[in-house]
């Protein structure tokens, strides 16, 4: 489903195992605004439902049993949209690839979270 490209198992990225360590807190202990189920694009369904897989197995792996009640495609969808962004907003960083200079990142990177915190309804 994935075109041949090399899926990224977040288990062994070292971002990813943070990461999930903490999604899988925040899952086991507050309550996300997570999208329904049936607003996950289809044609992303397969490939989120192994994310989803990969996921509730790393939680657990970290020592966060997640029920997969907690865990919807719609909550799996959210966590893959965080993720993203937030990788992507510190490989920009890491690599020097903002599309201007940008003296002090760090207000950049608290905004960014502010707003994913907002969006998956945390406080």
């Amino acid at each position: 489903a994935n075109g041949g490209m090399q899926i990224l198992v977040p288990a062994t990225d070292p971002f990813g195992r943070v990461f999930l360590a903490v999604a899988g807190q925040v899952l086991t202990t507050m309550t996300l605004a997570a999208p329904p189920d049936d607003s996950v694009p289809p044609d992303l369904r397969a490939d989120l439902e192994t994310f989803r897989a990969n996921l509730l197995a790393t939680m657990a792996e970290t020592g966060y049993d997640v029920s997969e009640n907690v865990l919807g495609i719609g909550t799996a969808y959210a966590i893959l949209k965080f993720w993203v962004r937030l990788y992507g907003q510190i490989a920009l960083e890491v690599f020097g690839r903002f599309p201007f200079a940008v003296a002090k990142p760090e207000p950049l990177f608290e905004a960014l979270l502010t707003d994913l915190v907002q969006q998956v309804g945390l406080t």
